[in-house]
């Protein structure tokens, strides 16, 4: 089985043990699920799923704890993820992730292993690891993840971030009611230097909308967006846009390197895209700012 997200292909290879077919209630729906078309992969990461011995990680630094379901430690250029289950008094999975060999092992606890074959577990590759696995291969990359819905307007993407509860399902559910078009997400997407340009990627992750595209576009604009009173639009400036930026960006911030590289992206982000804050309200009135904006500031 292989998944594609933005670019990026994992290939899941089970080791003695049952992967259940992931139906339509998980992410791994069948637009990222692959068979042939590998035309938009840049990069393969091998995914074992194993119930082979669980992997000893004591005595290894820690390097994140979340003070709920994981931690993280490190040993040399490998990263053990621990998915801890709260009625367990062992890790449910031990995952090794080694970003230059491109391989993820996940080690599956009996607990694990027996919820597989009965099927009331779908996959093991699931949040937080496969956002956790994803970001770091995309931090090396000059790339990351964005809370954000994304519009696909006229062949490009226009950015609305946004922290929960701010209204990116909303302006989604209202720019598509008025327009038709279509969205790569309503709640992330992934952004990554392509070339000269900045792609926008579609991820499995959506929000309440279901918006779940496997596309990419050039990213056009990005709008921070907050709910008000009156719809209106203003540049930011870079000091501005880097503080709305960082809570909507998801950043390693547990790995030293990996933060300067995102924060080289940043940069490179900022200076290709115009950034601006959106405030608006839920009435068609937006949709007409919108549309008049993207006409007077954004003519090929």
């Amino acid at each position: 089985m292989q998944i594609s997200i933005a670019g990026y292909l994992f290939e899941f290879l089970p080791e003695n043990i049952v992967l259940q077919s992931t139906g339509d209630k998980h992410w791994l729906t069948e637009n990222y699920t692959l068979s042939a078309d590998l035309s938009a992969v840049h990069t393969v990461i091998d995914v074992r799923i194993t119930s082979e011995k669980m992997p000893d990680y004591s005595g290894l630094s820690m390097f994140f704890d979340s003070g709920e379901s994981w931690t993280g430690y490190k040993a040399g250029n490998a990263y053990y993820i621990v998915d801890h289950h709260p009625s367990l008094d062992i890790p449910a999975m031990v995952s090794i992730l080694q970003p230059e060999q491109k391989s993820v092992t996940i080690h599956c606890s009996d607990f694990i292993v027996q919820e597989l074959e009965k099927g009331d577990f779908l996959h093991p590759f699931s949040y937080p690891l496969d956002q956790v696995i994803l970001s770091f291969f995309l931090a090396d990359n000059m790339g990351g993840i964005i809370h954000s819905s994304g519009w696909l307007h006229d062949g490009r993407a226009l950015l609305f971030p946004g922290v929960s509860g701010a209204g990116k399902s909303t302006i989604a559910r209202l720019i598509k009611g008025a327009t038709g078009d279509t969205f790569l997400s309503d709640d992330r997407v992934v952004l990554s230097k392509q070339g000269s340009k900045i792609m926008a990627s579609g991820t499995p992750w959506a929000g309440e909308e279901g918006d779940a595209l496997n596309m990419s576009a050039p990213l056009q604009g990005l709008f921070f967006i907050e709910k008000g009173t009156a719809n209106y639009i203003k540049p930011l400036s870079p000091i501005e846009s880097i503080r709305r930026l960082m809570p909507v960006l998801t950043v390693p911030w547990y790995d030293e390197v990996r933060v300067i590289r995102m924060m080289d992206f940043c940069d490179h982000l900022l200076k290709s895209v115009p950034v601006f804050s959106l405030t608006f309200t839920k009435n068609k009135a937006l949709i007409d700012l919108l549309l008049e904006f993207l006409e007077n500031n954004f003519k090929e």
